[in-house]
């Protein structure tokens, strides 16, 4: 008769009380016949997560989570139902082989026994080889950090333990599933270690159970990282190097960096930073991202700064959105070019590193940066951007979420298009403006000159200098700045303030119509200044009476049934001011 899950947990409560096993993860306050603590699963000042040891059950009064040993662990360290069912196996002993597991767990035990016989001789190896403690010096790893991570080596021959282990009851095709060994392709009966003349870093489940391997080599390989290969026991994207080793300090910190490589985590350590956990590869799961999230709220991600690096912090950015949770996020640390986590560290030290942690990039932000690649302003990329917002949003499962994104991304993309379309303007005008000196603009020119130096001419004629705009948009701006001292002109100290500052603020404009002054108007008396005046006003309607007269030929041209003398008259009128303005233009 197979076991059920209850029998399997009625067998786990009569060998190990819930509150010892929380006891490792949750700082537990006796209170009465039971014990509470600060809930993991919210934050929370007081403690209101309650464990029952008669009952095998908690709850949180707060957040109203609860269950028993297995919903504690499926939910705390993101284990599927078959991973939290082998878990309370393993620490109660129960034998799983009359269970529906697929695997018994007298197999499961030989084949981790004989990951961790490996993993000793790896690491007895390592602290009998000078040349390998000398290189990891060099990378400023001494041998407390060879102990704390349980760092090995794997010579070149290991036929001897291979020996040693089939004498003890461990098969080569055994050694084979796990990925220690390889089989020659020439000779069936031929067999060599995968990991020979590499560093060896053991990489531990969550239920700290070695069940794979990392392999850095030391010599001249093209192939620097290898990994166990994907067994029942060994899916690296269901992994995170250095949890076992790190946890106390996540704990304690609230802080989780991920990062690609085992030795950026060992060399983190080395600086004062252990709180990082590597991800076994150049990317980050569902599975690794929801991991992270039991222990911290918001864990850092720190990848390579080169191509690949960043392309898979931006995979990751995108892929988290599916599942982001009300208080879940994740933060970014955006490398130097050429440089890991391990190079940056060695370099910059403790304080530079923690710089980086603290200057992180939010995950939004980071969205916004990726969705919004090309930075233009037209019409047709202001489209895409929104087609980009709708698909990325549109995948968030938690509706809060999705719609705080959406209304986050539509404000970002309104505010870098209006600042956008500002910075093209001031660009235009810039460009404008290393043209002030042609021909084409010595009428305003002239005009700006004039509200300068001469506002009591000006005074009768604000209206129309208003209502003529300029072509040029930065000398329509002047404009507008110069007839606003006119309307302080009662007011000596604040339009003399106002003269400065404007021209502090551009000197070279103001050179410019002080030449424009002595050229053209400083020594005319005042009759002739505003006769100047007059004719300039003029000469810029002429873009406009130009219009007029075209538009009333067009109604000639399309009336030619009617009685169009009145509109021949008015054609006759302008063409005779437009002929005399430019008969007169400056």
């Amino acid at each position: 008769m197979k076991n059920s899950v209850s029998d399997i947990l009625n067998q786990f409560h009569n060998k190990i009380k819930l509150s010892e096993y929380l006891n490792k993860y949750l700082d537990l306050i006796p209170r009465g016949n039971s014990f509470v603590a600060r809930c993991p699963f919210h934050k929370e000042k007081t403690p209101s997560f309650s464990i029952n040891d008669e009952k095998g059950l908690f709850y949180c009064f707060g957040c109203g989570t609860g269950g028993n040993i297995l919903n504690f662990i499926s939910k705390y360290k993101n284990c599927t139902f078959r991973e939290s069912l082998q878990e309370i196996t393993n620490i109660a002993g129960i034998n799983l082989k009359n269970t529906s597991s697929s695997i018994s767990s007298n197999t499961l035990n030989k084949k981790f026994k004989l990951l961790d016989l490996f993993n000793q001789f790896f690491h007895k190896n390592i602290l009998n080889n000078q040349k390998v403690l000398e290189y990891l010096k060099t990378r400023e790893i001494d041998k407390s950090l060879v102990q704390k991570f349980s760092i090995g080596y794997c010579p070149n021959n290991i036929d001897n333990f291979l020996k040693f282990l089939e004498e003890n009851g461990f098969t080569k095709s055994e050694m084979l599933e796990l990925g220690i060994i390889i089989q020659s392709k020439n000779n069936e009966n031929s067999f060599f270690g995968r990991f020979n003349d590499r560093i060896i870093f053991p990489i531990y489940n969550f239920s700290n159970k070695i069940n794979g391997f990392g392999g850095r080599t030391v010599s001249n390989s093209k192939i620097k990282y290898i990994n166990s290969p994907e067994s029942l026991l060994f899916k690296k994207s269901e992994n995170l190097y250095g949890f076992k080793q790190n946890f106390s300090e996540i704990k304690d910190q609230k802080k989780l960096i991920v990062v690609e490589g085992y030795l950026d985590v060992v060399s983190l350590n080395s600086k004062k930073i252990g709180f990082s956990v590597a991800s076994l590869g150049t990317s980050l799961s569902e599975t690794q991202i929801k991991k992270t999230w039991n222990f911290v709220d918001t864990p850092y991600i720190c990848f390579d700064g080169d191509l690949a690096g960043e392309k898979a912090m931006k995979s990751i950015a995108l892929k988290s959105l599916k599942f982001l949770k009300p208080g879940k996020s994740l933060k970014f640390i955006h490398l130097p070019n050429k440089m890991d986590p391990d190079s940056y560290i060695r370099e910059f030290k403790n304080e530079g590193f923690t710089s980086l942690i603290n200057n992180a990039q939010e995950l939004s932000e980071f969205i916004w940066l990726i969705l919004n690649n090309e930075k233009n302003s037209t019409p047709e990329y202001i489209a895409l951007v929104n087609q980009r917002i709708f698909e990325a949003t549109n995948v968030i499962e938690d509706k809060t979420i999705r719609n705080e994104y959406v209304k986050y991304l539509q404000n970002k993309k309104n505010e870098f298009f209006w600042k956008s379309r500002s910075i093209n303007k001031n660009k235009n005008n810039t460009i404008l403006k290393s043209d002030l000196t042609q021909k084409s603009y010595i009428n305003e020119m002239i005009m700006l000159s004039l509200l300068f130096f001469e506002p009591k001419i000006i005074e009768n004629f604000v209206e129309e200098i208003v209502n003529v705009k300029f072509v040029n948009p930065y000398l329509e701006q002047k404009k507008l700045s110069l007839i606003k001292i006119l309307s302080l002109e009662n007011n000596d100290s604040k339009v003399l303030n106002y003269k400065t500052s404007f021209k502090e603020n551009d000197e070279e404009f103001f050179q410019l119509i002080k030449k424009i002054q002595v050229d053209h108007f400083k020594n005319l008396n005042i009759a002739k200044k505003k006769k100047l005046l007059q004719d300039i006003i003029l000469n810029l309607r002429l873009p406009n009476l130009l219009k007029e007269r075209e538009k009333i030929k067009s109604e000639i041209v399309f009336n030619k049934d009617l009685d169009n003398s009145n509109l021949f008259l008015k054609h006759e009128k302008l063409t005779n001011e437009i002929n005399k303005i430019k008969k007169r233009e400056i």
